[in-house]
């Protein structure tokens, strides 16, 4: 994470800059960094993953202490993808999505039966770049989709451990949207 944030946002995706910066580095760091960076960028077993999720959510609403049919998702960048993912192949009752990648293929959105409320930031020029396909896909097929864009607010906006990232007062907005949106969705007091 220290090396990632030396990288400017707008270079994250420069495959060839982020390995110019790679090689300003020891060997044995950038072996790390290597693998790190490859698994963080397309490496990861999304599938397996949402199963694992999907899983979860199963043994949680067979649980007796768990209120069944009242199970909510949140995640954050690729947290965020997955939320909408799970919601995509799981039997959740809401999902919020903080500046997650779509599901892959969009058409995916169709399963979705749960209401879906998205957040982004307005300088997130990368997950920004395909919200039209979501927004249409939700359109087409009638989901209950909230979405709300923060101006001036960049990908991880709310992760307030990066100075160069968090904004506090679009955060702030965001958790408390989160908060109406569960207590419409899950019915929570």
């Amino acid at each position: 994470m220290q090396f990632m944030r030396t990288i400017p946002l707008r270079k994250m995706r420069d495959m060839s800059y982020v390995q110019q910066e790679l090689s300003k580095e020891s060997d044995s760091k950038r072996a790390v960094l290597q693998r790190t960076m490859q698994l963080l960028f397309g490496g990861l077993p999304k599938d397996r993953l949402t199963q694992d999720l999907v899983n979860a959510v199963d043994y949680l609403n067979s649980q007796s202490f768990v209120r069944h049919g009242k199970i909510g998702s949140v995640g954050f960048c690729f947290g965020g993808g997955m939320s909408i993912n799970l919601a995509c192949h799981a039997q959740t009752a809401a999902c919020v999505i903080f500046y997650g990648e779509n599901p892959s293929p969009i058409e995916l959105v169709e399963k979705i039966k749960c209401p879906v409320l998205g957040i982004y930031g307005g300088e997130d020029e990368r997950i920004n770049a395909t919200l039209d396909r979501l927004v249409a896909a939700m359109t087409r097929y009638k989901k209950d989709f909230e979405m709300r864009v923060y101006p001036g607010a960049p990908h991880a906006f709310f992760n307030d451990t990066n100075p160069t990232t968090y904004r506090e007062q679009a955060a702030k907005e965001a958790w408390d949207r989160v908060l109406r949106f569960y207590a419409r969705t899950l019915q929570i007091d």
